[in-house]
C-alpha cells in the first residue's frame, strides 16, 4: 500500500515537473519570438531613417544646385 502512495506521489511530481518544464520551454520560445519581432521592428525603423536621410540630402542638393 505504501508503494502505491509512493508511485502516486512520484507520478504527480513528474506531472508537475513536466508541466513546469513545458511552461519554461514555451516561455523561452515566446521570448525568442518577441526578440525576433523586435529585431524586425528595429530593421524597419533603420530603413525608414535611412530613406528620410536620403530624401533630406536630395532636397538640400536640389536647393544648392
Amino acid at each position: 500500500m505504501a508503494e502505491g502512495v509512493a508511485f502516486d506521489i512520484a507520478g504527480k511530481l513528474l506531472n508537475l515537473l513536466g508541466s513546469r518544464v513545458f511552461h519554461d520551454i514555451e516561455l523561452a520560445f515566446g521570448v525568442k519570438n518577441e526578440i525576433r519581432k523586435l529585431g524586425d521592428t528595429v530593421e524597419t525603423i533603420k530603413a525608414v531613417l535611412l530613406d528620410a536621410e536620403e530624401q533630406h540630402i536630395k532636397k538640400n542638393h536640389q536647393v544648392t544646385v
